[in-house]
């Protein structure tokens, strides 16, 4: 919080985000449209929790992390409306912790630059909402960018200290006995540094890990339906087969929030002068995959689907619009694989494990937008925190932001 103290425009920039949020919770805004009733369906958990620590209810489907802590903070303000309130203030560190992430990722760019892209956390719909009501998301997403934050120190530092290693494992497994699907960060960072390390640091990441694993094998063999997912009377997997959809929709998922960095470089993804291999093996790719997929997608507006899903539905009446952020998405997936394995392993290890029955958006933010930023590697000549490209993703976020509220209140 050092650097908060020496420029006035972060105290102005954090501040002013931060009001406008303070101000939805007043108003008990909620744009994800489900946030609310969410908080209150689980807050039955809290007080069970809270008063007779029971720490599991089958209508449930999550580890009890998120509903333990927010159960001590009701302990201690016994109010559900202050402990909300106690909860937005924890949420607000959230950008803060990113904007460190940042520095340690990107030591020769401008402070201030670096700390606009940390706020536009604050433009997120599902950040809002789910900061507003309490919501797991929060709790998740603070201890993977906590994580984050130990990789890239551990990462810095040559992969020498156990403490860092340590730490970093810690925060991987909290965010996972929140949010299961959380797995696959642990998954893309432990095949990142495990041949990078040295015979005891394996062994201490090894068996660390495995001593963290039992407490979760356990819960899950005791309670199986954590594995699943239930809507009205039928059960669905976690994971569903129908790839055709969870490709496409995904693809857009991602395209959202890439969408401004790519537009900005647009000369570096197209140009004939360099990596033109990788370019021409991204289109041919791409380009197949459109083929085999888009005839057999069939995914229905009835859960999910995302923004992008969504305004498509409701400019042309049809999936046109999905299917062009697809193709756009597909070959910039392709693109950034093909320039770094570790780009290759975090969108490999995505697709799989977002593949249920119905596809949220807001599983998934900040998540792509806080990776995109910290763990995703691109060319030396990428331009990420020019004031161009600062510029453009604020003005495209906020439309993000404002198109949310419009479609959730039915403004116009």
């Amino acid at each position: 919080m050092r650097i908060f103290l020496k420029n006035k425009k972060y105290y102005i920039i954090y501040l002013s985000f931060s009001c406008s949020l303070i101000l939805e919770f007043f108003l008990s805004l909620d744009l994800l449209g489900g946030a609310q009733s969410d908080f209150y369906i689980t807050f039955k958990l809290v007080q069970e929790i809270k008063n007779n620590f029971n720490l599991f209810d089958n209508n449930i489907l999550h580890f009890p992390t998120h509903y333990l802590i927010l159960a001590l903070i009701d302990l201690i303000f016994d109010n559900e409306y202050n402990t909300r309130f106690v909860y937005l203030f924890f949420s607000l560190t959230i950008p803060v912790i990113f904007y460190r992430c940042l520095i340690l990722k990107y030591k020769k760019e401008d402070k201030i630059n670096l700390f606009l892209i940390a706020c536009l956390i604050f433009l997120l719909p599902a950040y809002r909402s789910s900061a507003i009501w309490a919501n797991l998301h929060i709790t998740a997403i603070f201890f993977y960018i906590c994580a984050i934050y130990f990789f890239l120190i551990f990462e810095n530092n040559n992969y020498k200290k156990n403490t860092h290693l340590i730490l970093l494992i810690t925060f991987l497994f909290l965010a996972i006995y929140t949010r299961l699907d959380f797995l696959f960060i642990y998954c893309a960072i432990i095949l990142i540094i495990f041949f990078k390390l040295s015979k005891k640091k394996k062994y201490l990441l090894i068996s660390f890990s495995f001593f963290l694993t039992i407490p979760i094998l356990i819960i899950l063999f005791n309670y199986k339906y954590l594995l699943l997912v239930k809507s009205n009377d039928e059960r669905y997997a976690l994971f569903s087969f129908n790839y055709f959809n969870s490709i496409v929709v995904n693809a857009s998922f991602i395209f959202l929030y890439i969408f401004p960095i790519a537009l900005r470089n647009i000369s570096n993804l197209i140009s004939i002068n360099s990596f033109l291999k990788n370019k021409i093996i991204s289109l041919i790719l791409s380009i197949l995959l459109c083929i085999i997929i888009f005839p057999n997608f069939n995914y229905t507006e009835r859960y999910g689907g995302g923004a992008i899903f969504k305004l498509s539905n409701i400019i042309l009446g049809d999936k046109k619009i999905l299917f062009f952020c697809a193709i756009i998405s597909f070959y910039i997936i392709f693109y950034l694989s093909l320039f770094s394995y570790r780009n290759f392993l975090f969108f490999f290890l995505f697709f799989i494990t977002y593949n249920s029955q119905y596809l949220m958006q807001k599983y998934i933010e900040p998540l792509l937008l806080v990776l995109f930023y910290t763990m995703f590697n691109y060319e030396n000549n990428f331009k990420i925190f020019d004031k161009k490209n600062i510029y453009l993703t604020y003005i495209f976020f906020s439309l993000y932001w404002f198109s949310s509220l419009v479609y959730r209140y039915k403004f116009f």
